[in-house]
């Protein structure tokens, strides 16, 4: 009930957040400015960090913020998950008080996502990163591509793999803080490429089972496989990898090359 109670923003208010931000902001992993820049650039403004960045927030309005927060809140923009041992008949028409106490605000239209021609783009940072878009959690490509991921990972040491799951576009990145450790990937051969799909194979297969994480992160995730595409789960995505084939695996890996990959080199 708190998350639904109407907030009163003040500019002090505002200021005090963005001291707190700048805080969280410097000690952001290494990698996580190479993945906002990856994004950037697979798919355009869309697809920028929806936190902005602090110079913009603190350009902001206080009114401006809090009506973002009532139309974040309207019951047009809001899902209610429940989860656990639960009566339906109960659980029901407490939802309904519960949603019917919400402002009944428009909800806001989903630009989506178009992928852009490829592109390199240059972060303040020490590494590099290449990243391959990808369509979504229900696209067997995509868990192909976590695998060819995990695969390099395992064999070029010190590299980091980011994937947020998510049933909608995004990315699959890898970064190293030691940029020329990336040019590795062009040297594979015929040999490697078959070593790295049958290893990225058995990845995938635990990586797929270990997606669920904590709790509060398998009901996040449930939550967003309901909205997205309700009757998907985590068997699916276990599903998916079980199916992995070779070819789509070493497709996988070759997509990291630097002739197709978006590549985001630290200065």
């Amino acid at each position: 009930d708190k998350m639904i109670q109407p907030t009163s923003i003040t500019q002090d208010r505002v200021a005090r957040e963005l001291v707190i931000l700048a805080e969280e902001e410097a000690v952001r992993p290494a990698w996580a400015r190479f993945f906002d820049a990856a994004m950037e650039a697979a798919y355009g403004p869309a697809a920028l960090n929806p936190f902005g960045n602090l110079e913009m927030l603190g350009k902001l309005p206080a009114e401006q913020i809090q009506t973002a927060q009532a139309r974040m809140w309207g019951s047009g923009a809001v899902s209610l998950v429940v989860e656990g041992g639960i009566d339906p008949a109960i659980t029901m028409t407490r939802a309904r008080q519960f949603l019917g106490r919400l402002p009944n605000l428009p909800r806001a239209d989903d630009p989506g996502l178009m992928l852009q021609p490829r592109a390199r783009r240059a972060v303040s940072g020490r590494g590099a990163a290449r990243a391959v878009p990808v369509d979504g959690l229900d696209d067997p490509r995509t868990v192909a591509t976590v695998a060819a991921a995990l695969a390099l990972r395992r064999n070029l040491p010190g590299t980091v793999v980011v994937y947020e799951p998510a049933l909608q576009p995004g990315a699959v990145l890898l970064w190293t803080p030691d940029a020329p450790q990336l040019l590795e990937i062009e040297r594979l051969d015929r040999d490697d490429l078959a070593r790295l799909t049958a290893e990225g194979i058995l990845l995938a297969d635990a990586w797929a089972r270990g997606l669920r994480g904590t709790p509060e992160q398998a009901t996040m995730r449930e939550a967003m496989f309901l909205l997205r595409r309700p009757g998907f789960t985590f068997r699916d995505v276990e599903e998916l990898a079980a199916g992995l084939t070779p070819d789509r695996v070493q497709a996988a890996l070759q997509a990291f090359g630097a002739e197709q990959a978006w590549e985001v080199m630290g200065r």
